[in-house]
């Protein structure tokens, strides 16, 4: 494998602001802002390339916002490809004042058109040297958009398809329920997604026992779920059932952790670590941005 592209079919157009508090109900000047682009694709991308695997991030963006995303992501180390949409992009504000918590505002989703959508899944298609990640949420989810996915990246259409190449899924609503059945490369997603999904009572039976009644459903080789700073559980056809404890750190932002997981461990398997050693990894880099400001901006040794 010699490329990852990602698909992002709800971008955000991040402005940051940075205050010496956040008291509601008063007028604030920022003494401090920026801005970036947003979304689980376009964060999957740049640590990716940040590893040393080249990317390219598709995402779908309209009106004069997303034209502002676009413009950001051309100054970028990654590629990316515009698909566009009749909508404008929403956008969010994320709000830091000092020794206080994060805060991000997000504006209204955007429901993606199921042509568009067509149109986005055939430009991330994977490929002999191409995995691709489908990654975030995707506003306005039909059965149409799931025939996309499974037509253009499964070629048979049926669960038992075969990708041309290592495909990714980090999804959650109703995109994961639908989609979850095919057989993606590996299924990446939190505890509060994966018990949404399981719609079981979370005390019935071991993390593992667990696993293996959502996998039973499943065609995807491997299953991830994560939470936070407390032990991430795998499921492999190849390596069985097992867990990782992330490292201890000083919190500072999760926010996009989960993102240089995902990039951290396609990167590991592309160079043909095991999973094991892979998801240690992802762990030891996910746990270092969460003890950082940003996403995928920490030191790489540290």
């Amino acid at each position: 494998m010699r490329q990852l592209v990602t698909l992002t079919g709800n971008i955000l157009a991040e402005f940051t602001a940075e205050y010496a508090d956040d008291t509601r109900g008063k007028t604030h000047r920022a003494r401090a802002d920026s801005f970036q682009t947003g979304g689980k694709g376009i964060n999957v991308a740049r640590m990716a390339q940040r590893l040393g695997l080249p990317a390219t991030a598709v995402y779908i963006a309209g009106g004069p916002v997303g034209g502002l995303c676009e413009a950001w992501l051309r100054g970028q180390p990654f590629r990316s490809r515009r698909v566009d949409a009749p909508a404008d992009a929403r956008a969010g504000w994320v709000v830091r004042t000092p020794g206080g918590a994060e805060t991000t505002y997000l504006g209204a989703d955007r429901p993606v058109d199921p042509p568009v959508w067509r149109k986005a899944v055939e430009a991330a298609r994977p490929g002999e040297d191409t995995a691709a990640a489908l990654c975030g949420s995707v506003p306005g989810w039909t059965a149409e958009h799931t025939a996309a996915v499974s037509e253009i990246w499964f070629p048979d259409g049926t669960p038992d398809g075969t990708p041309a190449g290592p495909a990714y899924l980090d999804t959650y609503g109703k995109p994961l329920a639908e989609l979850a059945v095919l057989p993606w490369t590996a299924v990446k997603i939190n505890l509060d997604e994966f018990e949404r999904l399981e719609g079981a009572d979370p005390a019935d039976g071991t993390m593992e026992a667990r696993l293996r009644r959502i996998a039973a459903t499943s065609a995807a080789q491997t299953w991830i779920v994560t939470d936070g700073g407390n032990p991430v559980s795998v499921l492999s056809r190849d390596e069985g059932y097992f867990q990782r404890q992330p490292p201890d750190i000083q919190l500072v932002s999760p926010t996009g952790s989960g993102d240089v997981f995902l990039a951290t461990l396609i990167a590991e398997r592309a160079r043909g670590a095991s999973l094991r050693k892979a998801c240690a990894e992802a762990l030891r880099l996910s746990a270092a941005n969460a003890a950082h400001p940003g996403v995928a901006e920490f030191p790489l040794g540290g």
